[in-house]
């Protein structure tokens, strides 16, 4: 399993401010086809109500959402925490590196989208384009 930490707005945190607006790590990151892949999206910024992330590739079927078939390039997570009362947010997104076809590896650069309200709508706060590259041996 691949986990990929996003730190979002940790440069708004004092002894922070040297950082950049949003951090993943690792970047780029490598997974096997069929790897689970696990997007843990930590926000310092209590703005931040959810997060997409979208696969440039509207073929990489990361994302397995109901009623949606074949999977799907894009999903959305909620962010939870405490509002108003305190610094920090934590979601998560669960999806799997898909099926390599005519080749044995494969960057799949993505989009990470902050958003200030439900279900990845409202204003866009903050943005990234990190890559997962799948790689079969």
């Amino acid at each position: 399993m691949l986990e990929i930490d996003v730190f979002i707005g940790l440069n708004t945190q004092k002894g922070f401010e040297d950082q950049p607006k949003v951090i993943v790590n690792p970047d780029p990151a490598a997974a096997h086809s069929g790897d689970d892949i696990i997007w843990h999206i930590h926000s310092m910024d209590d703005q931040v109500q959810s997060v997409l992330v979208d696969f440039e590739d509207t073929g990489d079927g990361y994302f397995e959402c109901r009623d949606q078939q074949p999977p799907s390039n894009k999903c959305h997570a909620h962010l939870h925490g405490k509002n108003g009362g305190g610094k920090g947010k934590h979601g998560h997104l669960l999806g799997t590196a898909p099926p390599l076809v005519d080749r044995s590896v494969k960057p799949s650069k993505y989009t990470i989208l902050a958003f200030n309200g439900p279900d990845g709508k409202g204003e866009v706060l903050y943005k990234l384009d990190p890559t997962v590259v799948t790689c079969d041996p």
